[in-house]
């Protein structure tokens, strides 16, 4: 039985893992879009700005400008794509052994009910 009990605890601590794993996965994603927004917002404004200022530049200038304005924001917004991405990966890392642990746990119940 304690083959059981090792696998009931793998279960429930692989839940928790889980749970705890989706949390941080829906924090990265907000932090992720909200970032995005910022970023693109201010690329945009830049471009409007410069636009304004110089009414003669080319798309390229302002695009140029904006990007040069902007590289922090892009830089942040980088970083915050990685830990997004790692979040989910981790998450479905922890999906993966959950389901070799319900595979183990079947196996066992199966094996149990056949020794019977």
């Amino acid at each position: 039985m304690s083959g059981f009990a090792n696998i009931n605890a793998d279960l429930d601590k692989v839940s928790q893992d889980i749970q705890s794993a989706t949390y941080e996965l829906d924090i990265a994603r907000e932090e992720y879009l909200l970032k995005k927004a910022e970023y693109e917002n201010s690329y945009e404004g830049v471009k409007l700005a410069t636009k304004a200022k110089n009414p003669k530049a080319t798309q390229t200038d302002l695009e140029a400008e904006a990007e040069t304005q902007t590289h922090v924001l892009r830089l942040e917004l980088v970083m915050k794509d990685s830990t997004y991405h790692k979040a989910q990966n981790k998450l479905q890392v922890l999906r993966d052994r959950l389901a070799a642990c319900q595979e183990i746990s079947y196996n066992l119940r199966r094996e149990a009910s056949i020794e019977r």
